[in-house]
């Protein structure tokens, strides 16, 4: 049966890869509103007469474990060839990239030409003016969809924007908020199959805490539950958890419009009650598996212990020898909503050019800039091939897979709330600490940080602003 599926597997991933390649390029700046713009790429040209850029970045892009460092290689080797120039990536730490730029930003010395850093570790960059604002360089085109929209919407304050997301920096079908379920539990509980209830938009976060609350079982006999007993959900994050549910019912920390500031939201009577929902849930219903251990999370539900996995599908190699038979859907839509949204992952990255590159280099660095994200737009269909080749188990996941894809979004405070913006850190913290505490009064902790967490993103907001 397997090697009958992976021949159907094979016609179907070839299927989609023609179906691509016939597809019309969509107009430059439509907006997808998903997290990687499209698979359009668009060829760049410029003569740097053979100058080395260098490229530091916390991730071997060339050799990367997804898989699809063979094909980055490729089309390094094409905008080395289209543009005259050397790519020379430096790879080190992400502490050390953020800390060197904020350093050379102020001492007026050069690190790199192009930074790629850990998105969480970006905000004190880009509040220190560390990055170059990419609007005013003549080479580098945002409103183009191999960039990622929603992402331009949260980094663009005032016309300024000095960071962007593309294909290289983010796979949306590997780092969105999925579910994997398993067949067997389903079926020995007489579950619907959360294929049907996506496809009927019945599939909402209600109806999987249900359906967890049913499968979550007793099986040792032992008093309390354990490792040996089923459960409905294991994930890596119950915080994580608590902010996809956020995320899935359109409720968000820090509010944001394109070129307008940072707002904070976490007030608003949505996020209090989406919390307290997610509270309930976490630390009433005992129906998911937590453990500080991801290797045990992970072999609760490649074990059969638990219904559903969620978490981002890069960690579907870990049910590679998984005995029972599994499926994958999007995160469920919240229950007030009529559109699915999968929160991001924030360990993504953010690319931008330092204001130290010089002013009569900037538009030659802002092609390799372009080039990069152009020739990257195929990122996520290489991602998502390679995730259906390996671990799709049927048809229906591929088709899920594409789902993923395109509703997959970065939020604003995953952006802003980061370790060096240590107030707005703080407030979002406070936010989710009564989560996992179901005696812990949700509203009392977000207004513990109120004024706090308001003045640190009004500062924020101020410096963002400023050429």
């Amino acid at each position: 049966m397997k090697k009958v599926f992976t021949f159907i597997l094979a016609i179907v991933i070839t299927a989609c890869c023609l179906s691509m390649a016939g597809c019309g390029e969509k107009d430059a700046g439509s907006d997808s509103g998903t997290s990687s713009g499209t698979e359009s790429s668009q060829s760049v040209k410029a003569n740097l007469g053979g100058k080395t850029v260098t490229v530091a970045t916390w991730r071997d892009f060339k050799n990367a474990n997804d898989n699809i460092g063979a094909e980055r290689v490729k089309y390094f080797e094409k905008l080395e060839k289209d543009l005259d120039c050397k790519l020379d990536f430096q790879i080190t730490d992400k502490e050390t990239i953020t800390q060197q730029l904020i350093t050379t930003a102020m001492s007026g010395t050069k690190f790199c030409d192009i930074a790629i850093g850990v998105m969480w570790n970006t905000a004190s960059v880009l509040t220190n003016r560390a990055f170059a604002d990419l609007n005013k360089i003549d080479t580098v085109h945002l409103d183009r969809d191999y960039y990622d929209q929603n992402m331009n919407t949260i980094l663009d304050i005032n016309g300024i924007q000095r960071a962007a997301s593309c294909g290289l920096t983010c796979t949306p079908v590997s780092e969105t908020a999925a579910v994997v379920f398993n067949k067997r539990i389903l079926k020995e509980c007489g579950l619907e199959n959360p294929y049907d209830l996506y496809k009927n938009n019945k599939w909402t976060l209600s109806k999987m805490r249900e359906m967890a609350k049913t499968a979550t079982k007793d099986l040792d006999g032992v008093a309390g539950m354990g490792i040996n007993d089923q459960y409905g959900i294991t994930t890596l994050d119950t915080v994580a958890f608590a902010k996809n549910i956020l995320t899935a019912s359109d409720a968000y920390l820090i509010a944001k419009e394109k070129g307008g500031s940072f707002v904070y939201n976490m007030g608003d009577d949505k996020i209090i009650n989406n919390l307290k929902f997610a509270q309930d849930w976490i630390g009433r219903d005992n129906s998911i598996f937590i453990n500080s251990s991801q290797d045990a999370q992970h072999a609760q539900f490649s074990n059969g212990k638990a219904l559903f996995y969620t978490f981002q599908l890069s960690y579907l190699s870990k049910f590679t020898e998984m005995k029972d038979d599994y499926g994958i859907v999007p995160f469920p839509r919240g229950d007030e909503v009529d559109k699915y949204i999968g929160q991001m992952n924030w360990n993504t990255s953010l690319m931008g050019i330092p204001v130290t590159v010089g002013k009569d280099e900037i538009n030659d660095i802002g092609s390799v800039f372009e080039a990069l994200a152009s020739y990257s737009a195929s990122d996520n269909e290489t991602m998502k091939n390679t995730l259906a080749g390996r671990f799709a188990r049927d048809e229906e996941s591929i088709e899920m897979m594409q789902v993923i894809s395109e509703t997959g979004r970065h939020t604003a405070d995953l952006v802003l709330a980061t370790p060096r913006m240590e107030a707005i850190e703080a407030a979002t913290t406070a936010v989710f600490s009564g989560v996992n505490d179901a005696t812990r009064d949700i509203a009392q902790l977000i207004a513990s940080t109120r004024n706090s967490g308001k003045s640190a993103i009004a500062l924020a907001n101020a410096a963002l602003a400023m050429e």
